[in-house]
């Protein structure tokens, strides 16, 4: 592997209770990264924490208990409480993986203004103060990272409008930041969760996830 060694980075998840926030954490504990989680639901975020540390210890980390930080990421006191809090602990993430997703799924005619509303907030607000958050401090220390935001592709979209329309503005906050990052080796993506994780899942190659990451974190030439 040509970047750094994967149990020497620290990644943030966001919404680890969601199906894909659960995959990117449980295949980042295989590769041993360290791992700080955060979910709205406590339940959720204890329960998988437990699961990553378990994979963890199987594949050789002395320490694989996730640093976990429960909260509602749709403020920017929220999200900055956040990062202060793990900043304390461990030090700036260079991975953020933002897997949040509220999905009303009333039809549109029927949506009330205050589930609308949350969405929004949920789904996009909280992603550019992830966004914006994450590429300050990281361009500041003068970091390369990957902030990652997951978006459900297919089924979500097609049975929430409100998810629609979040996941839409969520794509264009993505190569807006990434086109203002790049140049600082920060890159800002959306990606489809159905491929960083394809079911059945690829046994014979690198995840799409741990080659994104390497692809990132490698040094650059010049």
């Amino acid at each position: 592997m040509n970047g750094p060694a994967l149990d020497k980075v620290t990644a943030l998840i966001a919404g680890v209770g969601s199906t894909y926030g659960r995959s990117a954490a449980l295949e980042l504990a295989r590769a041993g990264v360290r791992l700080a989680l955060n979910d709205l639901n406590p339940d959720r975020l204890n329960n998988i924490a437990a699961e990553a540390a378990g994979l963890g210890e199987r594949f050789g980390q002395t320490d694989s208990r996730p640093y976990t930080i429960g909260g509602d990421l749709a403020t920017k006191l929220a999200v900055q409480t956040l990062f202060n809090t793990l900043g304390d602990a461990w030090g700036a993430p260079q991975i953020v993986i933002n897997a949040s997703k509220a999905a009303p799924v009333q039809a549109l005619l029927d949506l009330d203004e205050w589930e609308w509303r949350r969405a929004l907030d949920f789904n996009l607000t909280g992603a550019f103060l992830l966004t914006q958050i994450t590429g300050r401090i990281l361009r500041a220390a003068g970091m390369a990272g990957l902030i990652l935001h997951l978006i459900d592709s297919r089924a979500g979209r097609e049975t929430s409008a409100a998810y629609a329309a979040a996941a839409a503005g969520l794509e264009a906050l993505a190569q807006a930041a990434d086109r203002e990052l790049a140049g600082s080796g920060i890159r800002v993506l959306s990606l489809s969760g159905e491929d960083m994780f394809p079911d059945p899942p690829q046994t014979k190659s690198t995840p799409p996830l741990l080659s994104l990451i390497r692809e990132v974190l490698r040094p650059r030439s010049g």
